[in-house]
This record gives C-alpha cells, sequence and structure tokens, in this order.
C-alpha cells in the first residue's frame, strides 16, 4: 500500500503507515486518513469506486480534500464500498496553499465533514487502532459538531458521554444505534479532535485527550 520510500513521505508518517501495512487487521482507509491528521501530513490516497480508480488527496493544515468524485454526496452504500489501493505523497503544485489552479475535474470540499461521513459510513466497522478496547470515553470540553449532520439516535449517544466516562458496551446498551454504531461515532469523534480516553484499570493513567496537533 505504501509505494513512496520514506525519503519522500517523511519518517514519521512512513513508519505509521507501515506499522499498519505489518498488522494483522492490515489497511482500510479510515486509517491512512487518521495518519494524515494525526501527522498533519498531505498525501494522495488512490481509492477504488465502483471498479474505477481515484485520487482522494487530502490537505491537513488546510483542512480541505480534492477529489473528481463528490465524496460527501456519497449515499452511505457507496461510501461503505470505498477501497483503497495505495498512498503516496501528494502532487506539490496541487495543494492550496501554492494558490494554482486544480483541474476542473476535481473537487474541492471540507475535510472535516468527509472525516466525519468516512467514520460513519465507510468500510471500517471496528475502532481505530489509537482508541481500541479496553477504555472509556468522554466527549472533549468545547466540541462544537453543529455544523455536521446528526440525527437522533446519534445525538442520544453524545448526550451520554458529556458526564462521565463510558465503554462502548455502556453507551451501546440502550442505543439505537447498537455496538457497530457507536463504534463509528467513536471514530468520527476522534477525528474531529473530540474524543477523551482513558485506560482502566490502571492508577496511574489519567484522562488523555486524543487530539491532533493542529487543533492544539
Amino acid at each position: 500500500v505504501v509505494e513512496a520510500p520514506r525519503s519522500q513521505l517523511g519518517n514519521s508518517i512512513w513508519a505509521d503507515l507501515r506499522r499498519f501495512e505489518a498488522s494483522p487487521s492490515g489497511f482500510d482507509l479510515l486509517v491512512v486518513v487518521a495518519a494524515c491528521m494525526r501527522h498533519v501530513h498531505s498525501l494522495d490516497i488512490h481509492i477504488r469506486m465502483r471498479g474505477q480508480l481515484e485520487v482522494l488527496s487530502v490537505y491537513p493544515q488546510a483542512q480541505s480534500f480534492r477529489c473528481a468524485l463528490d465524496l460527501c454526496s456519497l449515499p452511505p452504500s457507496e461510501m461503505a464500498a470505498l477501497g483503497l489501493v495505495h498512498v503516496e505523497p501528494v502532487a506539490t503544485w496541487l495543494e492550496p496553499e501554492h494558490g494554482l489552479q486544480p483541474s476542473s475535474t476535481l473537487r474541492t470540499g471540507q475535510l472535516r465533514l468527509l472525516l466525519w461521513l468516512m467514520a460513519l459510513h465507510g468500510p471500517r466497522s471496528a475502532l481505530l487502532p489509537e482508541i481500541d478496547e479496553p477504555a472509556r470515553f468522554r466527549l472533549a470540553p468545547g466540541l462544537d459538531l453543529l455544523s455536521l449532520p446528526l440525527d437522533l439516535a446519534l445525538t442520544q449517544v453524545l448526550d451520554k458521554m458529556h458526564d462521565k466516562p463510558l465503554s462502548v458496551g455502556d453507551l451501546a446498551g440502550d442505543s439505537a444505534l447498537g455496538r457497530p454504531g457507536v463504534v463509528r461515532v467513536l471514530n468520527a469523534l476522534y477525528l474531529q479532535a473530540g474524543l477523551i480516553v482513558t485506560r482502566s484499570p490502571s492508577p496511574t493513567r489519567t484522562w488523555c485527550p486524543h487530539q491532533f496537533p493542529m487543533y492544539r
């Protein structure tokens, strides 16, 4: 999946992506975009959609993305079918800060919205490795989700996360989303830098906000 050498990608994200490539669970699209956000590193992510290859360019610093597909308008069934092919360094001349116009066939979108939709409806149905169980979860203070699509079942899960840390089982117990839906919500919150994670039992561990550098 990682075709570019370390010298082109940079040591930190190259090592991170190689770690997942060697893991038993392997790679998926959400793992790669999460790595982009953690390292604030732009990437060209080659994806497969309906047998067609496309390039998703992710720009964490500019909080934007580019792709020929209108990804944020895909129905959930098509979002779930997105496949990961490989990743490579982004084409520098297309980066937003260079001020050059990309091809007219490329659509520019808000990265925050894409991450939210990809976590809720994309191919990954397991917790991201950085927040995997055993753990308890709470909303980070000041998190603003008003610009993102929310439904009643999702809002009810969020309301439960304001007061105290809860496990996946606690959150899923009486939720219409069930465990699979709650897992997706937690991934989505992590990608919005909106999740506080604690590991237990361990008297030496304290609250650990999972935030990306650009949100600090």
